[in-house]
């Protein structure tokens, strides 16, 4: 039987599992960022320091990804990332406390040997792109920790733009998306993947090639009340760069056993 085909998009986001010391917290999704020769994961800073991640940090100590194997797609690796070295943590993060993304380094033999394909600059959306009202989107993640486990699978999610693209909603660099989304898709990548023909500012349609789109980082459901809207945050791509350019460095201190 020839082996079985599939999108590498499948293979870009990694379940994460959070731990406090040995103790196992919290589960969501995160990607691969490459730039400057290094690889960063990129998730939400409420999934390393709690919801309340600015009034009442509760860091973890260390996550753990699940990858594919370069040699064979059907066999997995665990990958064990500590956030602390030295008692020091290593993630980065904005200098607006309140933009929920991190990006945590790794070394350049961490992903050895598995297939986690980065994201890039060249995922970046283009200058003269327009993505309109109800543009559908897709996002990759875990929600609720469900997913393909027998293969190691993501599962996808469609959503629609649901507030003006790239205008930063309420003044944040972020967009909202209609969706019905679910705790777990925390950190995943919200892409506009262009089927054959997008919209530009010099065209009303434009044919030809165009890599997925990362266009933010999902965050959050937005808190409405009393009923829910099913709207989501999510944080636009350009914090990635800005977080690379002028990091924060966090300032909570390590569990201690």
């Amino acid at each position: 039987m020839p082996p079985i085909v599939i999108d590498p998009l499948y293979a870009s986001t990694t379940r994460v599992r959070g731990f406090r010391r040995n103790i196992e917290t919290t589960s969501a999704t995160a990607f691969a960022w490459a730039q400057d020769t290094r690889t960063y994961v990129v998730t939400n800073k409420h999934v390393i320091l709690g919801r309340d991640f600015i009034g009442n940090p509760q860091p973890l100590t260390s996550i753990r990804l699940r990858c594919h194997n370069n040699a064979n797609f059907n066999a997995n690796s665990d990958v064990n990332i500590d956030l602390f070295s030295s008692t020091m943590p290593v993630w980065l993060e904005h200098t607006n406390i309140q933009i929920d993304v991190v990006l945590i380094p790794t070394s350049s033999t961490t992903f050895h040997g598995l297939s986690f394909p980065a994201f890039s600059s060249a995922n970046f959306p283009p200058a003269n792109l327009i993505i309109g009202p109800g543009e559908p989107l897709v996002v990759i993640g875990y929600p609720l920790d469900f997913y393909d486990q027998a293969n190691n699978l993501p599962i996808v999610r469609s959503a629609a733009l649901a507030s003006a693209y790239p205008v930063p909603f309420m003044g944040l660099p972020m967009f909202i998306t209609d969706a019905n989304l679910h705790e777990g898709t925390s950190g995943a990548p919200v892409l506009f993947i262009a089927r054959g023909a997008y919209r530009t500012t010099d065209s009303l349609m434009t044919l030809g090639n165009l890599p997925p789109v990362l266009l933010g980082i999902n965050s959050a459901t937005w808190p409405v009340q009393p009923q829910p809207l099913h709207l989501n945050a999510t944080w636009l791509s350009s914090v990635i760069t800005e977080i690379l350019s002028n990091p924060r460095t966090p300032t909570v201190a390590e569990p201690q056993p």
